[in-house]
C-alpha cells in the first residue's frame, strides 16, 4: 500500500501488488509517496538545527493493509560527536496495531526532549467514535472521508511511555 503526499493528493491509499501505476506529473508539484507500514516523525522547516530543536514533532502514520505501522525517532544534541557511546540521546520507537498507537522511549539520556504535537493516520476509511489519549478522550481530533485522514492533537512528551486508540464506528445492520 502507498500513500499520495503530494500538495493535491493526500491519504487516500492506493493498493498495487506487482503492477504499473501511472499518475499526472504537472511541472508544479513532485509526485511523493509513503509506504504503508511506517511511521514518520516529521518537525516544520527552518534555517537551523537550533531553531527546529524548539519545534514539537508531527507524526505521519501510514499503515500497511493489515492496519500496523512502526517507526523510530532518533534525537541527539544536533552539534556533539559521540552521542551514542555517551548515551546524550533519546530513541523513540513508535508502534500501531489495533488501531491503537503506543509511543515507548527506548533510551531517553538527551535533556532536550522531544513532543508530538500532532498525529495524522492516512488511510482511515471511517470515522471512529472515539479517540483517547492514555484512556483520556481526545478532545481536538478531525476526521476528513476525502481524503481519508485522521488528526489529533496530543501534546505528548516523548520521555514516558503514551498512547492514542480509535475506536472505529460500529457496522450497520443491512
Amino acid at each position: 500500500v502507498w500513500y499520495p503526499f503530494s500538495h493535491s493528493k493526500v491519504g487516500k491509499p492506493i493498493a498495487s501488488v506487482g503492477e504499473y501505476v501511472e499518475f499526472a506529473a504537472p511541472v508544479d508539484e513532485v509526485n511523493t509517496f509513503l509506504r504503508g507500514g511506517n511511521v514518520v516523525p516529521r518537525l516544520p522547516v527552518r534555517q537551523t538545527t537550533t531553531a527546529m530543536r524548539t519545534e514539537k514533532f508531527t507524526l505521519m502514520v501510514v499503515p500497511d493493509v493489515k492496519g500496523e505501522a512502526r517507526g523510530q525517532l532518533y534525537w541527539d544534541d544536533g552539534d556533539s560527536i559521540g552521542t551514542i557511546e555517551s548515551g546524550n540521546y533519546t530513541l523513540v520507537t513508535f508502534d500501531i496495531k489495533n488501531a491503537t498507537l503506543v509511543t515507548s522511549p527506548q533510551h531517553n539520556e538527551y535533556v532536550g526532549g522531544v513532543t508530538t504535537d500532532t498525529i495524522h493516520v492516512l488511510g482511515v476509511n471511517t470515522k471512529p467514535t472515539t479517540v483517547t489519549i492514555d484512556g483520556q478522550m481526545a478532545t481536538n481530533v478531525t476526521y476528513s472521508a476525502d481524503p481519508q485522514w485522521l488528526s489529533a492533537t496530543v501534546n505528548e512528551p516523548n520521555d514516558d511511555i503514551f498512547d492514542i486508540s480509535a475506536k472505529p464506528q460500529a457496522k450497520q445492520p443491512s
